[in-house]
Parts: C-alpha cells; structure tokens; sequence
C-alpha cells in the first residue's frame, strides 16, 4: 500500500514533539509539577503560621514570611492582653494568613491550567517574599526559595510551550513529486 499523501492535497511537514524536544505530555507533567509548587507554599505557610499562633518554634523554609511575619506579631501581641482580645488577634491573623496561603493556592489552580499570568505573578511575590528573608539573613530560606522559583519557572516555560505549539509547515504536493502506482 502506498502512504504517500494523494495528487493535488498538502501534507503536513513537522516534528512529533514539541519546539524544545519534548512530548507534549513531558511539558504537560512539567507544567503541573511547576504549578504544584504553589499549592505546597500555601499548605506549609499555613501550618507554620498555626504552629506560631499556638506558641511552637518552627518554620517551613519553603513558607511564606509573610504569614510567618504576621504570626510572630500576633504571638507577640496576645502577650500584653487579656484571653478574649488574644483570641481574637490569633483569629485576625490567621484570617490574614488564610488569605496569603489563598492567593497562593488561587496561583497554583489558574496554573495547572496553563495561565501564564500565574506563574508570572506568583514568581514576582515569591521572589519579594524571599527578599523578606534575605533582609531577615535567613540563608535556608532564601535559598530553597531560589529553587522553588526555578521550579516554577521550569513550569512556565512548559505552560508557554504548550500555549504556543510549534508551528507546522504545510507543504503542496505537486504531481510529479508522486511516484506512479
């Protein structure tokens, strides 16, 4: 049986892969690992900012210094008051944590979903977030920061990828470039 395209019709000349090499599912996979990352922030940030409002010691080094900031304070600040008005601070600041660790979280969804927008966004407050721990000298922190930010780059070079596929050359066929049957 003959697979060349028919007289007169164009067939599609390109690679099976995508512009960089890879399968579409290895960019896929490669997105969502990226995405998943912001899940993972907003998850430890937020224990680590219950762990500090109910008197512990410990920090995820991946967190958000932001929730961590707000914790400390409002640690710090029940100190000075009475149980109800403690209550309600510990209260407050959770709510504010909730809502950082949630924006977060909002990255990751709308970044599973190949938005670029998103991982641009969440890597710029990131990336501020670790300057806070650079202004603070916390090393640790600020280096697996420096990693989870080339993770999700890593994801949004593949959800740009898959958003912008290579671009397939059509090709006419002429008749004398079939061989006869």
């Amino acid at each position: 049986m003959d697979d060349s395209p028919p007289v007169g019709r164009s067939h599609l000349v390109g690679s099976k892969g995508m512009s960089n090499g890879l399968s579409a599912g290895a960019e896929e996979h490669q997105q969502r690992v990226g995405a998943n990352w912001f899940f993972w922030v907003a998850g430890l940030s937020l224990i680590t900012s219950m762990i500090l409002l109910f008197g512990g010691n410990v920090n995820f080094v991946v967190g958000l210094a932001v929730t961590m900031i707000i914790s400390l304070v409002a640690a710090a600040a029940e100190q000075n008051v009475d149980a109800s008005t403690a209550l309600i601070i510990k209260a407050i600041a959770f709510v504010a944590c909730a809502g950082a660790a949630g924006v977060f979280a909002g990255f990751g969804y709308f970044a599973r979903r190949g938005h670029i927008w998103a991982f641009v966004v969440g890597m710029l407050l990131y990336l501020l977030d670790g300057l806070i721990y650079l202004a603070m000298s916390d090393l640790l922190s600020v280096g697996f920061h420096a990693y989870v930010l080339f993770c999700l780059f890593q994801g949004c070079k593949a959800a740009r990828t898959l958003n912008n596929p290579p671009a397939v050359i059509i090709e006419p066929v002429t008749a004398a470039e079939v061989e006869p049957m």
